[in-house]
């Protein structure tokens, strides 16, 4: 009751409400076909079962629910749980691939049930069922371990289960023979990004093949030799688990997360010394408002303020413990300036691509151009230190500037 209406209708309004009927910043449309693509990835290499587990669930609906068990009432909970939810994500006007992890739970219910069923020996047609699901998985995993040859495909699908940015920058596989015709830092991007996806291409293919292997033997061995063949299957799920845990997910982090961007400014801004007292008041003019803990986090307290420029990634208000000074408009930053002073430094994050386009034509003539690069790796972010006087300005430039070693081309990883 104490949040402000301005909350509420954006929270229940404009986050529930209109995204389900009326659609908010959907990227993708489709029908009910829209999820199944996402589920297969999502519950790879489990899904190669899920129809058999989905017919074996319908086959055991009965017209008369008295008689039912209590493990056949959860079985038509189950049931219902993965529908319903199907159906609502499939007709919501905003759908984004991760809309679907709700359904995930419950299908992956219906396959284990399925497999009990195998080992109790209470299934039917395990061969057809399980040759046909071997095909399934292979038809699926292809899709993932092959090497991309533009953006959206391969090992990205599984990325962007966890994201709404599908157009975000990521490697293309570059052929033997266009290889050999590259030279200098074309070449040497490109070895990179294809030794990038080698690494992901080697387990997807480990663990489709894995998959494949045990469902073979499912179908091939008799009775409690079944065994033998779900153990292989339920090895390439764990290895599948892993590796996203372990291996996958890190290095896109590297990429898709801003923690090593707020390392950097955190490592390179001038400390601030002085009283708790001057702290608040510096933090109550530099950005309107004082960390709740500040004794604890931010992990160091800056003198310089950093601008999140044309950012509304919520990720810089969790690192910077709300201390971030938001300039989602271009007309934003002209605020700051008057209130910080043009002539003192500051740090500012934004995407690579708007500092040219966006930023240089917004920043007052004394410091276009003045900035050094804090922090580039990411394929996203660029971390930018501006101060009056660090390079000449370009009309005044008489000669080459040596800057250094070049930096990683653009896109690589």
């Amino acid at each position: 009751g104490g949040h402000h209406p301005a909350w509420a209708k954006r929270f229940w309004i404009h986050d529930h409400v209109n995204r389900l009927f009326a659609g908010v910043h959907s990227t993708d449309d489709g029908g009910f076909e829209y999820f199944i693509q996402w589920i297969g990835y999502g519950l790879f290499p489990w899904v190669a079962l899920l129809p058999a587990g989905m017919m074996r669930a319908l086959a055991g609906l009965r017209r008369r629910v008295e008689g039912y068990t209590p493990r056949e009432r959860f079985e038509v909970l189950v049931l219902l749980w993965s529908v319903f939810s199907f159906f609502l994500f499939s007709k919501s006007s905003t759908k984004f691939h991760h809309y679907i992890f709700p359904c995930i739970p419950p299908l992956a219910i219906l396959v284990a049930l399925y497999l009990e069923d195998v080992f109790a020996g209470r299934a039917k047609a395990v061969g057809l069922l399980a040759s046909a699901a071997a095909g399934v998985v292979f038809w699926i995993g292809q899709d993932l371990f092959r090497m991309p040859a533009a953006y959206g495909q391969s090992s990205q699908h599984l990325v962007n289960l966890f994201t709404y940015k599908y157009d975000r920058e990521w490697p293309k596989f570059t052929q033997p023979a266009a290889l050999e015709k590259l030279t200098g830092d074309d070449q040497a991007l490109a070895l990179v990004n294809n030794q990038w996806l080698g690494g992901f291409g080697q387990h997807l293919l480990g663990i489709t093949l894995l998959a494949v292997a045990g469902l073979v033997a499912l179908a091939l061995l008799r009775d409690a030799r079944r065994r033998y063949g779900a153990a292989v299957l339920s090895l390439s799920g764990v290895w599948m688990a892993v590796f996203c845990l372990h291996d996958y997910l890190p290095k896109l982090s590297e990429h898709w997360s801003q923690a090593d961007l707020w390392n950097a400014y955190y490592e390179n801004c001038t400390p601030f010394e002085g009283t708790e007292e001057d702290w608040s008041r510096h933090m109550l003019t530099q950005s309107g408002r004082v960390p709740s803990k500040g004794d604890v986090f931010p992990r160091k307290r800056c003198m310089e303020p950093i601008v999140a420029y044309r950012m509304n990634w919520r990720g810089e208000a969790f690192y910077s413990a709300n201390t971030v000074l938001p300039a989602i408009d271009t007309k934003n930053l002209a605020p700051f300036l008057k209130q910080w002073g043009e002539h003192k430094p500051f740090y500012l994050f934004t995407e690579r691509s708007r500092i040219k386009g966006e930023l240089e034509p917004h920043l007052p003539k004394h410091l276009k151009g003045q900035y050094t690069e804090i922090f580039g790796r990411n394929l996203k972010f660029v971390l930018l230190r501006i101060e009056e006087g660090i390079k000449p300005p370009p009309e005044a430039d008489e000669g080459p500037v040596d800057d250094g070693p070049p930096s990683e081309p653009s896109g690589g990883l």
